[in-house]
């Protein structure tokens, strides 16, 4: 695809940088701004990860450490990124052809039950958060439980909404995407599952159920196409046709302006005939083949999230 545009929703990348003490410029990963270089624009939300050796109170002190890096490596690029904290900076950035990087949390566990480091994150620049990773925490149960938002997790979604961070469902369990997703409609506000793919095409519990997939739609949320392989094919691995199985169902439940790219890029391994962020055009390429419109395709890859951020940070 000629000119190609691409807005992602999650990748571990600013994590990775500090732990393997790597530059954004150039690195090993799967991103960096020299891979990214032939995309006519590029936009990316920058999830800060807990690892889940950590505990709690550790993670929220490599939060800190994690977007201290990130901001020196952002200054260090300053002629080609930066971090931006709301719709006019992030508008801005494009306008002038500069990488505009969103930072997240994924994993709210780091705030342990206090509401006022909520505020801390959104005062250091946090304008996503992903409620959940792994397990039963502060926040609720994950995917790999059964177990919904606890009375401190949906205050903290109604607290997301109040302060201008988009709350993010992937790694929820379905009773807590739901809860989560009840908290939204009371409000008539957005969410977003950065990096889910669909459960009815892979029945995967990290994936997304299609009536919630329809209720994020409803509301003007987003849904990142994740492409980890166990998530896109049970067997763990997975190619290109996988990809566009998601997508194409997606777009079958009306996902036109809802489906966005959150590849988790240095989060997990990735399809086969894929190497880094330098192979996504194969994605949009194939699209193409299948008569999605370059407005269409543009709409997946980059509009669509481009939308939903300058209207809701």
């Amino acid at each position: 695809m000629h000119n190609m545009k691409l807005f992602d929703l999650h990748c571990d990348t600013a994590t990775r940088l500090l732990a393997e003490n790597q530059g954004l410029y150039d690195n090993g990963f799967h991103v960096s701004l020299k891979k990214s270089s032939y995309l006519s624009r590029y936009a990316q939300v920058m999830a800060i990860w807990t690892d889940k050796r950590l505990t709690d109170s550790e993670g929220y002190e490599r939060f800190f450490e994690v977007i201290k890096n990130l901001e020196n490596e952002a200054n260090i690029n300053k002629n080609s990124v930066k971090i931006v904290r709301n719709s006019k900076e992030l508008k801005d950035c494009i306008t002038l052809g500069i990488t505009p990087l969103i930072v997240s949390v994924e994993d709210a566990r780091i705030l342990e039950n206090d509401i006022k480091r909520l505020y801390i994150l959104h005062k250091y620049g946090v304008r996503a958060l992903t409620l959940n990773w792994y397990g039963i925490t502060c926040i609720g149960g994950a995917h790999d439980t059964d177990i919904g938002l606890t009375d401190f997790g949906k205050q903290v979604v109604e607290e997301c909404f109040r302060l201008g961070i988009v709350p993010d469902v992937s790694h929820c369990s379905f009773k807590g995407t739901s809860d989560a997703l009840e908290i939204a409609q009371a409000h008539s506000k957005p969410l977003i599952a950065s990096h889910s793919d669909s459960y009815s095409v892979n029945p995967h519990t990290r994936n997304l159920q299609d009536n919630d997939f329809i209720t994020i739609s409803k509301l003007g949320g987003l849904v990142g196409i994740n492409l980890c392989p166990s998530h896109l094919n049970l067997s763990g691995s997975a190619k290109l046709c996988d990809i566009i199985r998601h997508i194409e169902h997606y777009m079958a439940l009306g996902g036109e302006n809802t489906v966005a790219m959150g590849c988790d890029l240095d989060g997990t391994n990735l399809p086969n005939g894929f190497s880094d962020i330098s192979d996504l055009y194969k994605i949009a390429n194939e699209l193409q083949r299948l008569n999605y419109s370059n407005e269409l395709t543009d709409k997946l890859f980059y509009q669509n999230a481009f939308n939903f951020f300058t209207n809701n940070i």
